[in-house]
């Protein structure tokens, strides 16, 4: 009986820290950058990226593939109007360096805003 009830306690416990991965609400966009941009110090080239935010963590991921180009922490924002700029920079003073990433727009008017992008 014992043995039965520790089972159905371990059981409880993995159903329990599985569902709770599962809750996590991660956002995907597919994004391509014209121009170089610089994210978290990182340079991503100019091309085709898969974004991702994750709001249980509120880190901003810039990918191809599996592979992880840059990431940051950023804040998911509402964002009033409809706006059809997908992603906003900010250019550098030495203007031979790319352009930072500030922020990223996602549907349902909201916008993904990176906390510190060096401004």
């Amino acid at each position: 009986m014992k043995n039965i009830v520790n089972r159905m306690v371990v059981l409880f416990v993995v159903a329990t820290i599985t569902s709770a991965a599962a809750l996590a609400n991660t956002t995907k966009k597919e994004v391509t950058f014209a121009e170089a941009v610089t994210v978290n110090g990182v340079v991503v080239k100019q091309g085709r990226y898969e974004v991702r935010f994750d709001d249980e963590t509120n880190q901003l991921t810039i990918g191809q593939g599996r592979k992880v180009i840059a990431s940051a922490e950023a804040r998911l924002e509402k964002v009033e109007g409809t706006s059809h700029a997908e992603y906003v920079t900010r250019a550098e003073t030495d203007a031979t360096k790319p352009a930072v990433l500030i922020s990223i727009g996602w549907k349902g008017g909201n916008r993904a805003t990176i906390v510190d992008s060096g401004a």
